[in-house]
């Protein structure tokens, strides 16, 4: 049976990687693509994959008459990098910048809850090879020491004889000790270690709080300047979920708004707790629909002097003219009708 642990070689891939796999709406082939890359790449001890010809995709269940439209498609996702001219192929690690939807199911709570079972599992399993190993060790080293008391006592009958004939008489007396339990270093539960393994464990499977947040803002620059005012915000008791919350609102606040991107604020000016900008997007923006006044609807000013004058050349034909009409109070005036 073949060891899946690391033994004959292994690809490392980061488990903040294979989250975000797992989380994105990849389609079976393309899940089938990064995996061919990754073993022809980070498998072999280099960033990139060589595949001189698009057929031999085929190997990984991705025929030639799908190949181009889904490397097309993970390319202008940015989730790879293609150099045709080498067919030389390259996995974008940053998955803050892919332009993958998550799947439909996804629960992030959920997840971590997994993750924090298993580990506990993991943890469990571990001390029980511990004990094994344990006991084990502590019973074949009490099977020795009763083989070397047995052979002294053997030893002491067959030579009984022997000892009574001569003068003067011996008795010798033996007093077996009882055992005293045995333990060596490896019977007790390398706590530090456990614990130092599930802490970075921990680090590495869950996504935090800050990548959700960075993955919903809208101008993505200064990325480590964030961070630190990330968790000053969190040292400040601000709840990492109302930062989610406020960052999704501010993204459709713009897009709604068409915001230039270097109008945007920066993610630690968003951040600060001292300011606290993202207060002000607690609540999701409003879209107001702009509702086209009809023709016959119109009250502009141009349309209200044409209407006065339509009346007062009316007035005109009819003999009934009476003063002067103002257009719009803009102050120009019709004449006074005439009787000759």
């Amino acid at each position: 049976m073949t060891d899946s642990r690391k033994k004959n070689g292994f690809v490392g891939i980061a488990n903040q990687i294979w989250d975000e796999v797992i989380r994105r709406d990849f389609t079976k082939r393309q899940k089938d693509i990064l995996l061919f890359l990754w073993r022809l790449s980070y498998g072999c001890n280099q960033a990139t994959a060589m595949v001189p010809m698009l057929k031999d995709f085929s190997l990984c269940g991705v025929g030639k008459t799908n190949i181009t439209n889904e490397l097309k498609y993970l390319e202008n996702c940015n989730v790879i990098a293609w150099q045709r001219g080498d067919n030389e192929f390259s996995f974008n690690e940053d998955f803050a910048y892919w332009q993958v939807s998550p799947v439909r199911g996804w629960d992030d709570e959920r997840f971590k809850e997994l993750i924090g079972i298993n580990l506990a599992q993991a943890k469990r399993n571990k001390e029980k090879v511990i004990k094994s190993i344990t006991e084990q060790s502590a019973e074949e080293l009490s099977k020795q020491e009763l083989q070397e008391v047995d052979g002294v006592i053997v030893t002491i009958t067959e030579n009984e004889n022997e000892l009574l004939k001569q003068e003067p008489a011996v008795i010798e007396t033996i007093t077996a000790k009882p055992l005293e339990s045995i333990q060596d270093a490896a019977s007790k539960p390398p706590k530090d270690n456990l614990k130092t393994l599930k802490d970075k464990d921990i680090k590495d499977m869950v996504i935090s709080d800050f990548e959700l947040f960075w993955n919903s803002y809208p101008r993505k620059v200064s990325k480590k300047g964030a961070e630190n005012m990330w968790d000053r915000a969190i040292k400040a008791k601000v709840d990492p979920k109302l930062l989610i919350q406020c960052s999704e609102h501010y993204a459709q606040h713009c897009l709604i708004n068409r915001t230039e991107s270097n109008f945007i604020m920066h993610g630690s000016t968003f951040l600060n707790p001292k300011n606290e900008r993202y207060a002000d997007f607690t609540e999701a923006p409003k879209i107001t629909a702009v509702v086209p006044v009809a023709n016959d609807q119109s009250n502009t000013r141009a349309s209200r002097n044409k209407s006065l004058l339509q009346k007062r050349m009316e007035g005109i034909r009819n003999g009934q003219s009476t003063g002067t009409e103002h257009f719009g109070g803009s102050g120009y005036s019709l004449p006074h009708g005439r009787t000759d």
